[in-house]
């Protein structure tokens, strides 16, 4: 029998990202909460044109001003 395939490392920063849609999040603080601080670059290069924004803000969790990623709340 074989194990459920986990989500991918793109899937789980979506679900994240829209479950707190309206705030925008560093990379650093991403990959700090999601994949203990693991490389997100090319995740998040994945990411843009589907609904992610990257843009230059405040990181709403450490609140540095950095480029920040978000989706906006419906």
């Amino acid at each position: 029998m074989a194990l459920p395939k986990s989500p991918g490392t793109t899937a789980v920063i979506r679900r994240f990202l829209h479950e707190h849609a309206g705030k925008a999040f560093c990379m650093r603080c991403i990959s700090a909460a999601l994949f203990n601080g693991r490389d997100i670059d090319v995740a998040m290069r994945r990411l843009e044109g589907s609904g992610l924004i990257r843009r230059h803000g405040r990181c709403s969790e450490c609140d540095k001003t950095r480029l920040v990623a978000g989706v906006t709340a419906n």
